[in-house]
């Protein structure tokens, strides 16, 4: 009797201090708080809601899939570009050789049989070697006259000379505006080039200190004075020898 007061009395006291009463559809919670605050909340289980996640979110969330799309449309420009660059140059390159090899082919159908005779005559009449001053060749010892008579009418060589050098002048035009190879028709022209250009660099014209070169041949003038430290160290084919 004494135990069963006991466990009502310890019952009692407990519900005094916290009540707790459940149904189906409600809790009901007590909580104490310091000595005198009691709390007490009901309602439903909470539930948690769902944290709104963006699935356009990766990479940490520093980037979205719009950001990765217009990344990977940008490689795809420039990976296009860079490809489409590297065909045009190599379109460009095979088009040079193709006009240099044409330009080479025009010029030397251009010529007449007995004309690089008289480019081999001259050149080696106006050398160092047969004494002729610049601008001259040797007609006989000591005996000189000018070279610009080659570029007269009545010349002695049927105009092979003059012909040659306007061929010469078309040639390096296409040069100077870069459509052909100059290393090209260097190796293939480049003796009848250098040679013409000094033969033209010492014929006056016009007033004193003007020359056939500037005026009529400008483009000439322009690639030989251009190229000048190329020409000294590229191959080139050898039409005659100084003798």
């Amino acid at each position: 009797m004494k135990h069963a007061m006991e466990r009502q009395e310890t019952t009692l006291r407990f519900s005094d201090g916290a009540l707790c009463a459940q149904s189906d559809d409600l809790i009901c919670r007590t909580a104490v708080y310091g000595p005198v605050c009691t709390v007490v909340w009901e309602g439903e289980a909470v539930r948690l809601s769902p944290i709104p996640i963006s699935h356009q979110k990766v990479l940490g969330g520093d980037m979205d899939w719009k950001e990765i799309r217009e990344w990977i449309q940008l490689t795809f420009v420039i990976v296009g570009g860079t490809i489409a660059l590297i065909a045009f140059f190599q379109n460009l390159r095979q088009r040079k050789l193709e006009n240099s090899l044409k330009l080479v082919a025009l010029f030397r159908e251009s010529l007449r049989p007995t004309d690089i005779v008289h480019w081999i005559e001259l050149f080696r009449s106006s050398s160092e070697l047969s004494g002729s001053p610049r601008g001259k060749y040797a007609i006989g010892k000591g005996d000189y006259r000018s070279i610009g008579d080659y570029f007269s009418e009545g010349s002695g060589d049927e105009n092979a000379i003059s012909r040659m050098a306007q061929n010469l002048e078309i040639i390096c035009h296409e040069l100077s505006i870069g459509t052909a190879d100059v290393r090209i028709v260097y190796y293939e022209l480049g003796q009848l080039l250098t040679t013409m250009h000094e033969w033209l660099g010492g014929i006056e014209a016009g007033p004193p200190g003007h020359y056939l070169l500037d005026q009529s041949f400008p483009s000439i003038e322009r690639i030989c004075k251009k190229h000048k430290k190329e020409f000294a160290k590229w191959p080139s084919r050898v039409y005659a020898y100084i003798e």
